[in-house]
């Protein structure tokens, strides 16, 4: 700590920088480059063009995370992925939507880029996100941007069909659960459509998923299969990643069951 404040201590005199980084921003830094490298050239960015450049990479940051949590929880490759983005004018609150035939499960996210790892989402982007699910329900899709309306068969088809389960994806590189009020307000929309039956639940992925609900033994199972993700491959064993994706997490909000990645 003396060579800290006194550089005349340190080793050999050897000029030294020393920066103290926030561990937050150290792994929204790392999300950052990897979103770059497997899925920058997937992502569509063609309606931004108008957009000023900091904007556009906003958008990018955004939209590459939901893919990156639907890649990692749906098992799909990154390609795909980035073609289930519907982020963007008209989106009515669904960042991505993507339907696993295989598996029957209709996937809708919610994604918040937050530049220095802190924070979750706000109410009004929660209400929103729920309001756009309200409106897919329905089949009211003209509400919807083009990305979505123009798979209005696809998914209406995924709607008609008794054994489809709903995941309600919400992503972001922030560090903080869900608020109270946040979770009740979610709580109060699934339980309606649950009753009486199960078809929807709520699935978080944030920053500190890994560290904070990682358990010793499978811990490096789920570094694995976040790597291959983040290469742009999806799991060669479903076994494998069927112990990983829905790890259940007691939840602090009640009967909420929020199954949170880890």
């Amino acid at each position: 700590m003396d060579a800290l404040r006194n550089p005349r201590l340190l080793p050999h005199a050897v000029p030294t920088l020393i920066l103290l980084i926030p561990m937050s921003e150290l792994h929204v830094r790392q999300i950052r480059a990897n979103l770059e490298k497997v899925y920058r050239p997937f992502i569509d960015l063609s309606d931004l063009t108008a957009q000023q450049s900091e904007e556009i990479q906003n958008h990018f940051l955004t939209r590459g995370l939901s893919a990156l949590a639907l890649c990692y929880i749906a098992n799909i490759k990154a390609e795909d992925a980035a073609r289930a983005v519907s982020d963007g004018y008209g989106d009515n609150g669904l960042d991505a939507v993507y339907y696993h035939p295989v598996d029957r499960v209709l996937y809708l996210v919610q994604s918040k880029w937050r530049h220095d790892g802190t924070g979750s989402l706000d109410r009004g982007e929660i209400q929103r996100f729920l309001k756009g699910f309200k409106d897919l329900l329905n089949a009211r899709w003209d509400r919807f941007n083009e990305k979505i309306a123009a798979r209005s068969a696809e998914l209406d088809t995924a709607l008609d069909d008794a054994s489809t389960r709903i995941v309600l994806l919400v992503t972001y590189t922030g560090q903080n659960a869900l608020s109270p009020e946040i979770a009740q307000d979610i709580r109060d929309v699934i339980d309606d459509i649950n009753t009486p039956t199960e078809i929807v639940s709520l699935q978080t992925y944030d920053r500190p998923t890994f560290t904070q609900q990682s358990h010793k033994g499978s811990r490096v199972l789920r570094l694995m299969l976040m790597s291959l993700c983040m290469n742009g491959d999806k799991y060669e064993n479903p076994i494998q990643a069927s112990m990983v994706r829905y790890p259940p997490v007691t939840s602090p909000h009640g009967s909420l069951q929020i199954k949170t990645v880890s």
